[in-house]
C-alpha cells in the first residue's frame, strides 16, 4: 500500500529527502544537477515555508517524496529511492497527493529524457504545456 505522510522538520526526514535528492539519477533529471549541501539543504528545508514536501511510503517504508511549491500555480516535483523505482509507486502516489490535497491545478517541469516521469504525469492528466530547453513543462487542470 502507498501511503503520504507530510514531512516534518526533523532531521531524519530531511536527511532522507537529501539522500535521495542527491542521487546521481535524481541529479541528472534535475534543473539543479548539482550536489546539494547538507548546510545549504537545511537553510532551504526549515527556511522555506511557501512549500510542502509528504514523504512516500511503500509497505511502511519510506521510499519517496513529492514535493508541492506554492507559487503562482502549485509546482510539483518528486524522487523514488531507486530500489522502488518501475513498482508504478510514482505514478499512483501522485494519484493521490493530487486527491489528497484537492490540487484542482498545477505544472511540472520535466527532464524530456526521464521516461518514467513522462509516463507518470500523462497517466495523471497532465498536458504538455510547452519546451524550454531539454525540459517539458506540463500543467494538470482538474477535470
Amino acid at each position: 500500500m502507498i501511503g503520504l505522510v507530510k514531512a516534518n522538520k526533523s532531521n531524519i526526514d530531511m536527511n532522507f529527502i537529501l539522500k535521495i535528492r542527491n542521487e546521481k539519477l535524481v541529479r541528472k533529471f534535475s534543473k539543479n544537477n548539482k550536489i546539494i549541501s547538507s548546510i545549504n539543504h537545511k537553510k532551504w528545508y526549515l527556511n522555506n515555508e511557501k512549500k510542502e514536501i509528504y514523504i512516500i511510503t511503500y509497505q511502511e517504508k519510506k521510499v519517496g517524496y513529492i514535493r508541492c511549491d506554492y507559487k503562482y500555480v502549485p509546482i510539483l516535483s518528486w524522487a523514488i529511492s531507486p530500489k522502488y523505482r518501475g513498482k508504478n509507486i510514482g505514478e499512483f502516489s501522485l494519484k493521490k497527493f493530487l486527491k489528497k490535497k484537492k490540487i484542482k491545478t498545477c505544472s511540472a517541469s520535466i527532464d524530456e529524457n526521464n521516461i518514467p516521469s513522462l509516463i507518470m504525469v500523462i497517466k495523471n492528466n497532465f498536458k504538455l504545456k510547452k519546451k524550454n530547453k531539454n525540459f517539458l513543462d506540463f500543467y494538470y487542470k482538474k477535470n
